[in-house]
Order: C-alpha cells, then sequence, then structure tokens
C-alpha cells in the first residue's frame, strides 16, 4: 500500500509540520482546485472548481487560555471584498497529546476536527441538520495539501470532491 521509500506520501521520509504546529502552518492564502464527482455509481465527472481560500490569525477578545482561532474565507479572486466568510476555526493543543483539536460554528451548528501529526492529516466534520460533509486535508509539502471533501445533502446529489490546495503569494496577483 503506497509508497515505500515515503517521498511526497506525508510517510516518514515526508514533509513534518514544523512542531505540529497546524495553525501557523494553514495561516496564508491558498488556491484550491477541485474535481467533483458523484458519490456512488459510476462516479461521474460533475465539474471542476478554482477556489481562494484565505485563512488569518483571528483574535478574540473572550477566548479560553491557550486557544487559538484562524479565520477562514472563501471566494474567486484575492480581493478582500470579494472574500465571503466561512467561519472561524478555535485551536486547541492538549498538554502532552501531539493531536491539535479543531473546534468551529457553520450554519449555526458547532463543528469538530482534528489535526493527527502521525500522519499529516487533518480531518473537518461538518454534520449538519441535512448534510454531512467530511474533509480531509493532507499536508504535503510547506505549500501544498491534497484534499478530499465527501459531501451528502439532501436537497443535491452526493459528491466526492478531490484536488489540492496550493498556498499562493497574494502580493504576485495584485495590479
Amino acid at each position: 500500500m503506497g509508497s515505500s521509500s515515503g517521498e511526497g506520501s506525508g510517510g516518514k521520509a515526508g514533509f513534518r509540520v514544523p512542531d505540529n504546529d497546524f495553525y501557523t502552518f494553514l495561516t496564508g492564502t491558498w488556491k484550491r482546485n477541485l474535481e467533483w464527482r458523484e458519490f456512488g455509481g459510476q462516479y461521474q465527472h460533475l465539474r471542476s472548481s478554482n477556489t481562494v481560500v484565505s485563512i488569518e490569525e483571528y483574535h478574540k477578545v473572550d477566548a479560553e487560555a491557550g486557544a487559538r482561532h484562524l479565520k477562514w474565507s472563501f471566494g474567486k479572486t484575492l480581493s478582500k471584498n470579494e472574500l465571503h466568510f466561512g467561519y472561524v476555526m478555535k485551536f486547541v493543543q492538549v498538554p502532552r497529546n501531539p493531536e491539535t483539536y479543531l473546534e468551529w460554528t457553520y450554519t449555526g451548528t458547532v463543528c469538530h476536527g482534528k489535526f493527527l501529526p502521525a500522519t499529516q492529516v487533518a480531518v473537518l466534520n461538518f454534520f449538519q441538520s441535512h448534510s454531512t460533509v467530511l474533509v480531509t486535508y493532507r499536508v504535503i509539502d510547506p505549500d501544498t495539501m491534497a484534499v478530499c471533501v465527501i459531501e451528502v445533502d439532501e436537497k443535491q446529489a452526493p459528491t466526492l470532491q478531490y484536488g489540492n490546495m496550493y498556498r499562493i503569494d497574494p502580493t504576485l496577483y495584485r495590479q
């Protein structure tokens, strides 16, 4: 199963998030490219998407001790007025535990996730009343993550979305 060399696999020979600090690793501007397919049956190709993901430090006045927060925004361009707020994610590192616990509120529902440094993977769970979305990010290198999204919603066809997120330098895109 997988590459025996570990190169580019997130294994022991691959890139490791420094100090298991997924918060610092995520901070920045990313371009997310996904292929969308039906989740099941013939896995019919539905579409492709390209999204700018801005992940910025967010300072909460009432933050619990030791918690840090990142604001996630999504859009088609780097223009701040065209980025749409997604959520504020709380990062908590538990003493003597290498995992980072994640928590955020999405459309009124508290969601949870984890960053697991042993596998260099973060899993985000969006359990809503009428939909379930599971997002997996696998760290590939300092500027790349593999992404897999499973989305099942009572209002639309279930989808499997997969692709990559690449860190971008926003100054190279400004006019």
